[in-house]
């Protein structure tokens, strides 16, 4: 299969815009250098800007030592948009006034988060009550169902905070520590809007509704949660999913959203923060978890299984699948390697 990917890391050097060719073979993948483009004190992960569907007009990037940059297609600078050193948040995208051209969203260390027009003209400006970093970076999401996106951006006092789509402060929840964030929004309850999910360094997990009041916390006395990513997935197959999030200090988590308890706990002795994503791989219904850890090690959290063909009396079959508990299926060790996610 062959699909074109933008490859970027935070505090990265250097940005490159490669092709991805992924063959059957999960560990057959190469990549062809199309442009490389250096960078003053490096790039944060990229977004692509658009101008209605798939009609994409730019690439969005932080750079440390200046603010927002925004690339075209071919590695070009179109404009920059200055924010107070160092700018290490990704920025996130979006069609803020229903016009059909996306915004773009950024925040810096001094806890100034801008609204940016596709020309790189400031649409509104706000402030949280700490710095944002790469660990928390902002995000987008319909939390009311009301048809416009609220804005949460997480910040190193313990705050997250809540915008409307023209930079209102709608409500703001403060944790127990340092760096909040970052988020993952999904309707997980029987309650109108959604719920928000975010991870701290406090050693804290929280739920959220809506309007960020609280639902539920754990707390893990042995982890912290820097920049780690929270993210749904049916492992069982059972169409109830579970919440995954990969710790700071070497565990990898599986939560039952309904009795909010850790139901799985892997201690894989290196970091995983945000090198974490669930799908289902194989096409059986049923979701497998791969993470990475700093060390250079991939791996699988999936149901142990058994591929078993049943022959029929008409000459006919039929591969079905004998499945056992859930727990780690493999690890692939990448030599001189470092996992990281957008």
């Amino acid at each position: 299969m062959l699909s074109a990917a933008v490859i970027g890391r935070q505090r990265s050097a250097v940005f490159v815009l490669a092709l991805l060719f992924v063959a059957d073979a999960f560990t057959e993948v190469s990549f062809r250098e199309v442009w490389k483009v250096a960078g003053r004190g490096g790039f944060s992960a990229p977004n692509i800007l658009e101008r209605g569907a798939r009609d994409a007009v730019g690439i969005v990037v932080t750079e440390s030592d200046i603010g927002v940059v925004c690339f075209d297609l071919k590695g070009q600078r179109l404009w920059e948009f200055p924010m107070s050193a160092p700018v290490t948040a990704a920025p996130a995208v979006v069609d803020l006034d229903g016009n059909g051209v996306e915004e773009v969203l950024a925040a810096d260390s001094t806890g100034h988060l801008v609204a940016l027009d596709a020309q790189g003209k400031n649409v509104w400006a706000a402030t949280v009550p700490g710095a944002v970093n790469g660990a928390s970076c902002p995000a987008v999401a319909d939390l009311d169902g009301d048809g416009g996106p609220e804005i949460l951006v997480g910040d190193n006092s313990g705050t997250l905070s809540c915008f409307d789509h023209k930079g209102k402060l709608l409500w703001q929840f403060c944790g127990e520590g340092t760096q909040m964030g970052p988020v993952l929004v999904a309707d997980i309850y029987d309650a109108p809007g959604k719920e928000v999910i975010v991870t701290s360094h406090d050693r804290h997990i929280y739920a959220l509704n809506a309007h960020g009041e609280w639902l539920w916390d754990i707390y893990r006395r042995d982890d912290l949660f820097p920049n780690s990513n929270p993210i749904l997935a049916d492992v069982e197959g059972d169409k109830i999913p579970e919440l995954y999030i990969g710790g700071g200090l070497h565990h990898f988590y599986r939560i039952n959203l309904a009795t909010h308890a850790v139901e799985f706990e892997e201690n894989v002795f290196m970091h995983i923060n945000g090198a974490i994503v669930a799908s289902d791989l194989d096409g059986d219904g049923a979701d497998e978890v791969m993470f990475g850890t700093k060390g250079g090690a991939l791996w699988c959290y999936a149901k142990e299984r058994e591929r078993v063909v049943a022959d029929f009396e008409d000459g006919s079959s039929e591969i079905r699948w004998h499945y056992g508990k859930v727990g780690i299926r493999w690890v692939l060790n990448l030599q001189k390697a470092t996992l990281y996610t957008a």
